[in-house]
């Protein structure tokens, strides 16, 4: 990726390019919930970004970061927690108004769990059925992955 790429998308690397992203909570800013006419035209996804700003997450190990798409409109609000060596998980289906001390908690199970990974009964209640992907970290062996032998019939073959 070219270094103004990853400026315009605000990845950190250190001088010899390697990158080190902490663990995220990335929430989409633009996701709308219907709210908007009563909320001075606020969509859903800022509010949540605010809600959840306005009650704070403790641990420092964990960057708060705005996306302006998390394409997943016709699941709004959506958040995905993210990070290096972690499970990746994307939520969608909360509400501003009332979800934001639940993904606070889900942060900081996130970042308690090894690997991130989180049982669905351990996560808080509103998070448990909106989850919209749970992907293992790349060079995962544990259970969540298998290993799909390649055959002749799903490769092709060389002349």
């Amino acid at each position: 990726m070219a270094r103004d790429s990853r400026e315009a998308i605000g990845v950190r690397s250190n001088l010899n390019g390697v990158v080190h992203p902490r663990p995220s909570l990335s929430i989409c800013l633009r996701c709308r919930d219907g709210r908007e006419t009563i909320n001075q035209e606020v969509r859903g996804g800022a509010r949540l970004s605010a809600a959840v700003l306005r009650i704070g997450i403790a641990d420092a190990a964990l960057d708060i970061r705005g996306v302006h798409c998390l394409s997943q409109c016709k699941r709004p609000c959506t958040i995905a927690l993210s990070g290096p060596d972690r499970f990746t998980y994307l939520f969608g289906d909360l509400d501003p108004t009332r979800d934001a001390p639940e993904i606070v908690t889900l942060a900081a199970l996130y970042l308690r769990t090894p690997h991130g990974f989180m049982a669905r009964d351990e996560r808080p209640k509103p998070l448990r059925a909106g989850v919209l992907g749970r992907v293992p970290p790349l060079g995962w062996s544990g259970a969540a992955v298998e290993t799909i032998p390649l055959s002749p019939l799903t490769t092709k073959e060389t002349p």
